[in-house]
């Protein structure tokens, strides 16, 4: 997927259709996570721009280094999360079901209700 990003010009707007259909295709949440982190800094045109500015070398390395992290933080960080959660990465098109546990939700709801109280109440708007 990466070698496929690199060469494709997306934008973001594109980048997340694409991204939706190829989940729904049966391509990993992993891979496309790569994707998605890897396609938008590392197409061609942002290549060509920074490898004039920086010169070959150091668009090397940065496209190397958008490759590594892209990579780790696909496959490492969203499997311990969907580990952690207890979440299956299937795609389940046409039922609405529960992704998230309810102390999950329970939580970020409190947190947000916490943090708009406390705005409001030193006074600045939000």
């Amino acid at each position: 997927m990466l070698v496929v990003s690199i060469p494709v010009y997306t934008f973001a707007t594109a980048s997340t259709v694409i991204a939706a259909a190829l989940i729904i295709k049966g391509v990993s949440p992993e891979t496309t996570l790569a994707f998605l982190l890897t396609g938008l800094p590392a197409n061609i045109i942002n290549l060509a721009a920074i490898s004039k500015i920086l010169g070959k070398k150091e668009a090397l390395l940065y496209l190397v280094f958008l490759l590594v992290i892209g990579v780790l933080r696909g496959l490492v960080l969203l499997d311990a999360l969907y580990f952690s959660l207890s979440i299956s990465a299937a795609v389940t098109i046409g039922t609405a079901t529960e992704v998230l546990p309810n102390w999950l939700i329970l939580g970020a709801t409190c947190f947000c209700c916490c943090s708009r109280h406390i705005c409001s109440s030193n006074g600045s708007s939000g």
